[in-house]
């Protein structure tokens, strides 16, 4: 296992680390405009089982992935007009939005679901790793599932203890702000679901679809 402290000087030099460890089938914990997340190559299903079973997650239980812009999602997801409005007012940010897949998508990364969760983090390192690595990567929360977000690096290896050297790379971004998980919105029916209320709110969702 490597830790890496994230600063505006090396940050390029992160990213690329992070870029080969992910092609390379490998998992990386980093910051982000939440708590702190566990990212592989969401393509790759080798590298995303490690990670169900790194947090201990259910396998029905699916991961969200990050992309650089929404644009970015359209080999993953089906979008559309209301998907754009959301990503146009609230990307990058708190927001999950879940749209119906594409073939592309394994079943293993949507829990078998026919959807995926997209996130934009408005977060530097993370928006970087993205545009740099090209695939999408897993968003998901960097705590062992029924425990609480971490927020640093300490809490992670507090949680995992040696299970911690099954991850290739830290990247140490410091203490982050303790903020509310992602605002979560189905987007696949008729009309577009709340599914998990966080930083913004389920008004403010609906006001930006009806102006």
């Amino acid at each position: 296992m490597t830790r890496l402290v994230l600063n505006k000087e090396n940050s390029s030099q992160v990213v690329e680390t992070a870029v080969d460890v992910i092609n390379r089938g490998g998992v990386i914990i980093y910051p982000t405009d939440t708590s702190y997340g566990i990212a592989v190559d969401a393509l790759n299903t080798g590298a995303v089982q490690k990670v169900f079973e790194l947090k201990r997650r259910l396998p029905s239980k699916p991961l969200h992935v990050v992309v650089a812009d929404i644009e970015s999602a359209k080999p993953y997801v089906q979008l559309n007009d209301r998907a754009r409005a959301l990503a146009q007012k609230f990307l990058p940010g708190p927001l999950t939005l879940v749209l119906p897949k594409t073939p592309l998508v394994p079943d293993l990364l949507t829990g078998g679901l026919p959807t995926l969760g997209i996130r934009v983090p408005n977060n530097t390192f993370c928006l970087e790793l993205a545009k740099a690595l090209g695939n999408p990567y897993t968003a998901t929360s960097a705590n062992i599932s029924d425990m609480g977000d971490c927020y640093s690096i300490e809490d992670i290896l507090t949680q995992y203890g040696d299970e911690i050297n099954s991850v290739d790379l830290i990247v140490d971004g410091g203490v982050l702000l303790r903020t509310m998980p992602s605002t979560v919105v189905g987007i696949s029916g008729s009309e577009p679901t709340v599914l998990r209320e966080g930083p913004i709110s389920s008004s403010e969702i609906v006001s930006s679809l009806t102006k």
